[in-house]
């Protein structure tokens, strides 16, 4: 019986004392996670940092934009009819770089379909989306064309690809666009649409050189 109350005695005594290096190994474990949390902050913090920055900075694909600014005079085809008829224009482009050089946007007047035509771009390179970037609208419509594009190193061209609406119907209707950049002075862009049939038919091509 004496040893019984003696060891519950022991017992005891060693209670507060396990319970402290409970609370202090509780409390290190604590401030380790507090600390490994920081760090993860830190560190996202710190791509969130470097992601911005890469977002906002000008590469490559920006000064080649460069390139295709300044005045341009152009060339029209535009194919129409079933039997694929073809009628020409001239169009007269003025591109002048934006935001730091980071956008072109282009103005273009002429003459289409016997009218007054005038219209206006602007294309980028998104460094987010990693993909050129192009608007368009024109005095013969109310809405803005968004096409997105890659940039293909061996053709020197970029593949743009949308859709517009359907006057009649409202139907969305795929739009692609093929830009060649040949060299510094002359550029060619194709345009191509889907019939009723949902064939694609080209429907426009302009050439354009600088002068």
């Amino acid at each position: 019986m004496k040893k019984i109350l003696l060891g519950m005695a022991m017992l005891a005594l060693s209670l507060p004392t396990m319970a402290q290096k409970s609370k202090k190994k509780n409390g290190k474990t604590a401030e380790k996670a507090v600390a490994a949390a920081a760090l993860e902050d830190s560190q996202e913090e710190r791509q969130k940092k470097a992601a911005n920055i890469e977002s906002r900075m000008m590469g490559p694909m920006h000064h080649m934009l460069v390139q295709w600014s300044g005045h341009w005079r152009e060339e029209v085809k535009i194919f129409t009819g079933d039997k694929n008829e073809t009628t020409s224009t001239r169009w007269e482009r003025d591109g002048n770089m934006m935001m730091g050089g980071k956008f072109l946007n282009m103005h273009v007047m002429g003459i289409m379909a016997n009218e007054a035509y005038e219209a206006n771009a602007t294309i980028g390179y998104d460094n987010v989306k990693r993909k050129f970037v192009k608007t368009w609208y024109d005095n013969f419509g109310s809405s803005i064309l968004v096409l997105e594009g890659d940039y293909d190193e061996k053709t020197k061209s970029i593949t743009y690809e949308g859709s517009t609406l359907d006057p009649l119907t409202r139907v969305p209707v795929k739009i692609r666009q093929v830009q060649k950049n040949p060299d510094p002075t002359t550029q060619t862009l194709e345009v191509f649409t889907l019939d009723k049939e949902g064939k694609e038919i080209k429907t426009m091509e302009i050439n354009s050189a600088r002068g």
